[in-house]
């Protein structure tokens, strides 16, 4: 899940190194961090977020980040492929689909503390949250959105953490995604159910209720729509709209 500041902001200022020598984004090779270097990393950084098994994102003075990501005892698919690699690996797939997103600079093992992690340069922009600020979006801005989704499903990106808060509007004006771990890129467009699905994750977002239904107002499904070849309208139209009437009345 997307924190304030965590992937969407400005250029940070610059500071000495902390850590081991940085590599340049989507690098897939993985460095094990002592206890030493993980213990100074902690020491020179703000905290973002944290829970009971420790911090969970870190700010460095540079205004990079560091995510990290546990891994669960016993067998399990991330001993095998961690969150911090897929995060690696689908920055960079986003990358050259050139669909904005942060970049991976580092991918960490912190074995003493059972974890992975990536250091990574955020996004510079505003998330949609940020940016609606709790008034409605223009009609432009939501039309916009909705063609920016539309091209993600066409594209065969399916973002399971889809919500407002990890959707960022650059500086250009483009939009793009960050929090990127839990993300599948296919060689094909997505087929209806899985659009579907993809807007369910969306409207599940409480957070995100007053925003849906300013964008609804402003002829979001239906820009979305419009996108779409006429047999996927058919298929998707009056179940989206149910799907987002249901998830404003929740």
């Amino acid at each position: 899940m997307g924190l304030p500041g965590e992937g969407a902001k400005g250029p940070g200022a610059s500071g000495g190194e902390i850590g081991p020598p940085r590599r340049e984004a989507g690098t897939a090779n993985v460095k094990v961090l002592t206890d030493t270097q993980y213990e100074e990393i902690v020491a020179a950084c703000d905290l973002v977020t944290d829970d009971e098994f420790g911090p969970k994102v870190l700010c460095f003075p540079d205004g990079d980040y560091a995510k990290f990501f546990r891994t669960k005892p016993g067998f399990s698919k991330t001993r095998f492929f961690p969150y911090a690699l897929r995060f690696a690996r689908n920055a960079k797939q986003l990358e050259s689909l050139n669909v904005p997103t942060v970049r991976v600079t580092d991918v960490w093992r912190v074995p003493h503390v059972r974890k992975t992690a990536v250091r990574y340069r955020p996004l510079e922009g505003e998330t949609i949250r940020e940016l609606a600020g709790g008034r409605p979006l223009p009609v432009d801005t939501a039309e916009a959105l909705a063609g920016f989704y539309a091209e993600l499903h066409d594209r065969g990106i399916l973002f399971r953490s889809v919500h407002f808060g990890n959707v960022v509007r650059t500086p250009s004006g483009a939009f793009g995604l960050i929090d990127v771990a839990d993300l599948t890129i296919r060689p094909w467009p997505l087929c209806p159910a899985s659009r579907l699905r993809n807007f369910g994750h969306l409207f599940r977002s409480r957070e995100d209720a007053k925003i849906l239904r300013s964008v609804r107002e402003a002829g979001f499904l239906r820009a979305y729509l419009e996108r779409l070849p006429p047999r996927f309208r058919e298929k998707m139209g009056e179940r989206l709209e149910t799907m987002q009437r249901e998830a404003e009345g929740a």
